[in-house]
């Protein structure tokens, strides 16, 4: 969340890069579910696009505030919410992360 909220630093889609680091169904050549429907993730610029479009408010947000983190479904997932608060938009957003444990 750091690196989003300060995307272009040290250098530009910083950030947006920090999460196709870390989406682990993402970079290789079968096709990621990340953004909740199939869609071939293999190159950073196919991730960059479709990110900007659904999490936007992610990105360069004035703030944001962790949740506790919790078990997901029985499929070795852990969840936490995330909220951000937007200048930009006067929004305050919810989102939901699911990560997969190793």
């Amino acid at each position: 969340m750091n690196a989003l909220l300060r995307n272009d630093d040290p250098w530009p889609n910083h950030g947006i890069q920090t999460m196709y680091e870390f989406g682990w169904d993402i970079g290789g050549m079968e096709r990621s579910r990340y953004f909740g429907y199939s869609k071939d993730l293999y190159h950073f610029d196919h991730f960059l696009g479709q990110f900007r479009n659904a999490f936007g408010d992610l990105v360069d947000a004035d703030s944001c505030e962790i949740g506790k983190s919790r078990a997901g479904t029985d499929d070795g997932t852990v969840e936490v919410d995330v909220t951000v608060k937007s200048s930009s938009t006067q929004q305050i957003i919810g989102f939901c992360f699911r990560m997969q444990l190793d």
